[in-house]
C-alpha cells in the first residue's frame, strides 16, 4: 500500500463539517471562519534518516526546512501564513546546542515571512529526532486556489528551476554537509536541498491573477503533474525541449553521471509551484513575474482526458510519464 492509498484508508471516517471548504486531498486545509477570509491549514513533518541525516543537513537547516515544507503548502494554496506550532520529539544523542539551532533555523525562516510562532510540544523518544510544523495561514474568502480546477486548454506552468535539490542531495550523500562550504562550486545545490526558499510571493500573484489550478512540488514534477491531472480530470502534456534545466544542473549530471530530467522529474523537494492558467493570461503574468525577478516557465498544456502525464520528447516521441517520486510507503 503506497502513501496516498494509506492515508485515504486511514482518514475514511473522517466526519465532514460545513465549514470544511477543502479537507483531505489538497495541499491544505480550508476552513470558512471569517465572512473575509478563509483559513489554510497544514502539517508537515521531518523524521531523522527519513528525510534528513546528521551528515547531509546542519540542524539550523532542519528547523528551517521543516518550516518551509509547510510555507509551500500555503503558497500552493494562494494564501499567506500567519502562526506556527513546532512538536519536537528528541532522542538522547542530541544536544541542547543542536536543538537550540533548530528553532533558530525555523524562527529565521518565520521572521523572514511575518511569522508568530505561539505553541507546541517538546517530548522525549528514544532513538531518531522528529520535527513536526503545524501553520495557519488565511486567503481571501473562496479564492484559495486548488489542484483539481485545470482546464483543456490551460497552459502548464512552473515558477523555477527544478532538479536542483535531488542534484544537492547526491552530492551531500557523497561528501557530507561539513565538507561543503559556500565557496564549493555545488553549494548552490546544496542550498536549493538544505534551505529551498518558499515561494508565497510568486503564490500571491498567481492567486491575485485568477489562474486555475496550482500544486506545490515536493514529490517531483512526474508525482505533481499527476495530481493535477487526476484531481482535475484531464491530460498533462509536457515539452521536453521547454522544461529549463540550470546550467549548474547540466553541468553536475554530465560530472557525475546522473539525468538532469530525472532529476526534475522525480527528484522532489524544489518547493516551486507547478499550475496552470488559461491562455489570455500568458502576458499578464509574464510581465507580473518579470517585475517581481521570479521565474515563469511554460513547460506544457493541458488537454481533455483520459487522465494522463506524457512527456514530448526532443524527438518529438510521446512517452507516457509514470507516477512516480517521493513515496514514504512505497514498496
Amino acid at each position: 500500500m503506497d502513501e496516498f492509498s494509506l492515508i485515504k484508508r486511514l482518514t475514511s471516517r473522517g466526519k465532514s463539517d460545513p465549514q470544511v471548504k477543502v479537507g483531505i486531498g489538497d495541499d491544505a486545509a480550508v476552513v470558512s471562519i471569517h465572512p473575509r477570509h478563509d483559513l489554510i491549514l497544514c502539517c508537515d513533518g521531518m523524521s531523522e534518516h527519513i528525510h534528513f541525516q546528521r551528515d547531509t543537513m546542519l540542524p539550523r537547516e532542519i528547523g528551517y526546512k521543516a518550516l518551509a515544507s509547510n510555507l509551500s503548502d500555503i503558497a500552493a494554496m494562494g494564501g499567506i501564513p500567519k502562526f506556527a506550532l513546532v512538536t519536537l520529539s528528541v532522542p538522547p544523542a542530541w544536544s541542547t546546542k543542536e536543538l537550540e539551532e533548530i528553532y533558530e533555523g525555523i524562527f529565521d525562516l518565520a521572521q523572514a515571512f511575518k511569522i508568530s510562532v505561539i505553541g507546541g510540544d517538546t517530548i522525549r523518544t528514544t532513538k531518531d529526532l522528529h520535527l513536526s510544523v503545524t501553520v495557519a495561514g488565511e486567503v481571501e474568502k473562496d479564492k484559495y486556489l486548488l489542484r483539481s480546477t485545470a482546464r483543456p486548454g490551460d497552459k502548464l506552468f512552473i515558477t523555477g528551476y527544478l532538479g536542483e535539490s535531488a542534484a544537492g542531495l547526491h552530492y551531500l550523500l557523497a561528501h557530507g554537509r561539513k565538507n561543503v562550504g559556500i565557496d564549493d562550486k555545488y553549494y548552490p545545490l546544496v542550498k536549493a536541498h538544505t534551505q529551498p526558499f518558499p515561494q508565497l510571493i510568486a503564490g500571491r500573484i498567481l492567486q491575485q491573477t485568477g489562474i486555475h489550478a496550482l500544486n506545490d512540488i515536493s514529490d517531483g514534477l512526474a508525482s505533481e503533474s499527476w495530481e493535477i491531472a487526476e484531481s482535475s480530470g484531464v491530460s498533462l502534456i509536457l515539452y521536453e525541449d521547454q522544461i529549463p534545466i540550470s546550467p549548474l544542473l547540466e553541468t553536475y549530471g554530465k560530472t557525475y553521471g546522473i539525468s538532469p530530467l530525472d532529476c526534475i522529474l522525480y527528484g522532489g523537494e524544489d518547493y516551486q509551484l507547478v499550475g496552470t492558467f488559461p491562455s489570455c493570461l500568458e502576458k499578464i503574468l509574464v510581465n507580473q513575474f518579470q517585475q517581481a525577478g521570479f521565474d515563469l516557465f511554460i513547460v506544457g498544456e493541458v488537454k481533455e482526458g483520459p487522465m494522463k502525464v506524457v512527456l514530448i520528447d526532443r524527438n518529438g516521441n510521446e512517452n507516457m510519464i509514470e507516477k512516480r517520486g517521493y513515496n514514504h510507503f512505497s514498496e
